[in-house]
């Protein structure tokens, strides 16, 4: 799956963030997440849908963890998350989690109020 940035010019098309977005959607992969990454280049991630938070126990480099609204939006970056930290935001506000490698928001200029979107 890949990762895109809504472009908020109609005309213009939608830049590709991540071009290989592993969905965690079954309760392993959720539970593995990103544990079985030594590194992760800056086109790969993880998409958790329907989380608020996040924790990077045992995990061997740090991320960045992108919350996002049902609609797309992003809502709130939290840049740079080290191992064996938790990370979360308003659960009544946040549907989902991207996570990728860290430096990865700034490389793509990402800012509160982006629409991010998973397709093929």
């Amino acid at each position: 799956m890949i990762l895109y940035k809504k472009n908020p010019k109609p005309h213009l098309p939608d830049e590709k963030l991540l071009l290989e977005v592993e969905p965690a959607i079954s309760l392993k992969t959720r539970l593995i997440g990103l544990l079985k990454y030594s590194s992760m280049s800056l086109s790969q991630g993880m998409w958790f849908p329907n989380v608020w938070s996040i924790h990077t126990f045992f995990m061997r480099f740090p991320i960045d963890c992108i919350y996002i609204n049902n609609s797309g939006k992003i809502i709130y970056i939290h840049e740079n998350v080290l191992p064996f930290r938790l990370s979360g935001y308003f659960p009544w506000l946040t549907y989902g989690v991207v996570e990728a490698s860290s430096g990865f928001a700034k490389s793509k200029q990402l800012s509160v109020g982006d629409i991010l979107y998973v397709g093929h």
